[in-house]
């Protein structure tokens, strides 16, 4: 695919963080605008394409599951389907969409656990663009950590368990591929859980 080669993922990454610098220069002066409605029907949209992609998914790993057991389903390269592989895609794609965020504004055991939590995240953001603050925000917070718990320790699994166990068939995922994966997780979970103390813990305790 041509927007998962090397070459591109960098230059879409150039792009954003550029379009990220001359939207700021350019708002600097100016009286921010918030555009509600779009903002509603981006978030809900995500939402709903996440809620269904997270459900078709559920569909194929759950025969995956019950043929080949937990281990084999995530590490063997026969565990494996085309609508599965589809899917994949999708919400590869799907992230480039989610780019769109920082335009307005001027997150398969990773993939599953990652599109639960955006379906509830987009639902949160498209409530709160009108001004609205449900109750449950830091129960999302906490979610959000939650999936970090799940996947990262699944990364150090594959890579120590499977790929230097003898016993166990080795993932088909290269190591270096797997370290990049626990490291950029273990740094989201980090930033999260500072998030999580500075604006519940801390602010409650000086309340």
């Amino acid at each position: 695919m041509l927007l998962s080669s090397t070459a591109a993922v960098v230059f879409v990454l150039a792009t954003y963080l550029a379009g990220i610098y001359v939207g700021q220069a350019a708002m600097k002066d100016r009286v921010a605008f918030r555009p509600t409605r779009l903002l509603q029907n981006y978030n809900i949209v995500l939402s709903v394409v996440s809620l269904a992609l997270w459900l078709s998914m559920l569909v194929e790993i759950g025969p995956l599951l019950r043929k080949f057991g937990v281990i084999p389903a995530m590490c063997s390269t026969t565990a494996w389907t085309q609508r599965l592989e589809m899917y994949y895609k999708l919400n590869y794609f799907l992230k480039y969409v989610e780019m769109l965020d920082t335009v307005l504004l001027v997150s398969w055991v990773a993939i599953t656990v990652n599109l639960l939590v955006h379906i509830i995240l987009y639902y949160y953001y498209a409530i709160t663009s009108d001004g609205y603050r449900p109750w449950w925000k830091k129960h999302l917070t906490g979610l959000q950590i939650m999936q970090f718990v799940i996947v990262g320790p699944t990364s150090i699994w594959a890579l120590v368990i499977s790929h230097y166990s003898p016993k166990l068939e080795a993932c088909a995922v290269p190591p270096v591929a797997i370290v990049t994966g626990a490291v950029i997780l273990t740094s989201y979970f980090l930033l999260f859980v500072e998030f999580y103390f500075t604006a519940y813990i801390k602010k409650s305790k000086k309340e």
